[in-house]
């Protein structure tokens, strides 16, 4: 199933709507090569990577759009762990249970309920100081 778009790069949604690649071979790209620099041929070979990995029509697409140039390909919609993060509260403050959120950041449904339940929208002053009366080991002498 197709990840959300939402969550796209603008670099991954312009491969889609400017190049013409299916949204599939996108994410298979992104999957495969996500923070690197590619070159993409002015003409694949059928023995080209690209053609091994999306398909010939959509390694076309792609060369006709940006043939004979390096990219950077995104690392895709949850680049660093504060993105996803940010994600998962983002999908259970719009009420998204933890099967979804797993399924759309693509991370277990385990650290799905670990990420929401650790999360408090309280501010910090409203949080209750867990460590209140605790004293520290007495330093020796």
């Amino acid at each position: 199933m197709p990840m959300d778009r939402r969550y796209f790069t603008p670099k991954m949604n312009e491969m889609i709507e400017l190049a013409g690649i299916s949204q599939v071979a996108v994410e298979m790209l992104i999957k495969s090569h996500g923070g690197c620099r590619i070159r993409i041929p002015r003409s694949p070979g059928a023995d080209h990577w690209l053609c091994g990995l999306i398909g010939a029509k959509n390694a076309t697409l792609l060369s006709d759009y940006y043939g004979g140039e390096d990219i950077d390909l995104p690392l895709g919609p949850f680049s660093s762990s504060a993105e996803r993060h940010q994600a998962i509260r983002r999908l259970d403050r719009e009420g998204l249970n933890y099967n979804e959120i797993a399924k759309l950041t693509g991370i277990n449904r385990r650290t799905a309920i670990r990420h929401v339940k650790g999360t408090s929208n309280r501010s910090q002053q409203e949080q209750p100081d867990m460590f209140a009366g605790h004293h520290p080991r007495p330093k020796r002498k």
